[in-house]
């Protein structure tokens, strides 16, 4: 079970936040009258350079996987998931952005934009489609030796699933920004945030996960499986042919993957 799930069907469409452990900025997120899966009817919106929702739950993650539905109407060079450390503070300073760039790749960014980490290249996204996204984060304290003396740096670790392939993976990157001068004073976070010109649904927090795993995968919306055939006298020649074939199309969610078995 994950750590908290978020499909948006509770709430009627216009409605602002908070959704659950999602919370709003000063420029009300939506809800709208769109779903990921067939089952749903709503879903929340976002809106380019305004609103934004965020989720956190108190709790600080050194690791951790991120499933959530996604699907976006402009192509430009914004962030739309960020992650925080702002445990402690008054500030929230970004650690890790995720950027839909003009060509809708998607580049991994960190330590406030300040270190490009990956892009995912000819992996590309598609405007006013649903994509599905899953974000597994390892963060770490690394030492850095210099003569006598040793600091310790912010580590980020990004691996990106779309649509169920793993199209991002940076390994571990090593940020300009000490693990003492964050807020809480430790390698994790504590606050994701959806935004940009966006749509969610399903949004999924749970520890660790192997990547390309699905929590929604919706239901068989059509499935063949075989006839058998028994012949009832033994022949020594080629005179019957018995052939039998199975296949099983799961179309899961709206990306319509075909699985043939």
């Amino acid at each position: 079970m994950a750590i908290y799930y978020q499909n948006f069907e509770t709430f009627a469409v216009g409605a602002i936040p908070p959704y659950g452990s999602l919370t709003g900025n000063a420029n009300n997120a939506t809800i709208v009258a769109d779903n990921y899966l067939e089952t749903g009817s709503r879903a929340a919106q976002t809106a380019n350079n305004f609103s934004s929702l965020t989720y956190s739950d108190g709790s600080l993650y050194t690791s951790a996987t991120l499933y959530v539905a996604w699907k976006h109407s402009e192509a430009n060079n914004q962030t739309f998931l960020q992650y925080e450390n702002g445990t402690a503070g008054s500030g929230f300073p970004n650690i890790l952005t995720i950027v839909q760039e003009p060509d809708n790749s998607i580049s991994v960014k960190v330590d406030n934009n300040g270190t490009f980490a990956g892009n995912s290249g000819d992996h590309i996204t598609n405007l006013n489609i649903w994509h599905w996204l899953q974000v597994n984060t390892t963060f770490s304290a690394i030492p850095i030796v210099s003569g006598t003396t040793t600091t310790t740096k912010l580590g980020v670790a990004v691996e990106i699933g779309l649509d169920g392939t793993s199209i991002l993976n940076t390994g571990t990157t090593t940020t300009n920004r000490n693990v003492s001068s964050m807020n809480s004073g430790t390698a994790q976070f504590d606050r994701i945030v959806l935004l940009n010109n966006s749509i969610w649904d399903e949004f999924s927090f749970d520890v660790l996960q192997t990547m390309n795993t699905y929590p929604n995968p919706g239901v068989p919306a059509m499935r063949a499986t075989t006839a058998l055939i028994e012949p009832l006298e033994l022949v020594d020649s080629a005179a019957i042919r018995a052939s039998t074939g199975l296949i099983e199309l799961l179309i899961s969610n709206k990306n319509k993957r075909v699985y043939e078995m």
